[in-house]
């Protein structure tokens, strides 16, 4: 069953200003219970710049990404993280909801976090979502960059660390990545 004209409505209604609702902090906080790396979204002033994209990309909810895409929101806009919806969506492995910025124009897979610099390909692989990381690798724009956390490790040793070894051959599967690359 498809999704309402009213719930579309209502959906738009809630998170056109999604940053300024407490809905955004309460799911945070409930998240960041769970030990996601989320803490620095909430604060005094509650979680700043943490569009309605970003929520349901974190979320998972995929007609409402699309939902929300009518809007012309920017794919590309970051948080105060510095996580676009798309690193949300890689690093929760939804994805449906990965397809969807990246079937937009405009939507940048190589798109790094402000902060830590990583792309949605190491969020995804770190996180075992190799669902995730096949649809990202089968574009010929990411490319998977030598050292590419905070700690300059590659996304290969954080997965080969985590256990992840479907992962560990797609990521062998492609050219640019280096086994013998030696972490810094």
């Amino acid at each position: 069953m498809g999704m309402t004209e009213n719930v579309r409505i209502l959906a738009l209604r809630l998170l056109d200003k999604f940053d300024e609702h407490i809905s955004a902090q309460l799911l945070l906080l409930h998240y960041n219970k769970h030990g996601d790396q989320v803490t620095s979204l909430v604060g005094d002033m509650g979680p700043m710049r943490f569009a309605g994209l970003h929520g349901a990309a974190f979320l998972g909810i995929v007609g409402i990404v699309a939902v929300l895409e009518v809007k012309e929101w920017d794919v590309n806009a970051t948080d105060c993280t510095g996580s676009t919806a798309l690193a949300w969506a890689a690093r929760k492995g939804r994805e449906e909801v990965v397809k969807s910025p990246l079937e937009r124009d405009g939507g940048n897979p190589d798109h790094a976090d402000i902060k830590s610099g990583r792309i949605p390909l190491p969020w995804a692989a770190e996180n075992g979502h190799e669902g995730v990381v096949k649809i990202l690798l089968e574009r010929e724009d990411v490319k998977p960059r030598p050292a590419e956390t905070e700690y300059d490790q590659t996304a290969l040793l954080r997965v080969a660390m985590n256990g992840h070894e479907g992962v560990v051959k797609l990521l062998l599967e492609r050219e640019e990545v280096n086994p013998d690359y030696r972490d810094n």
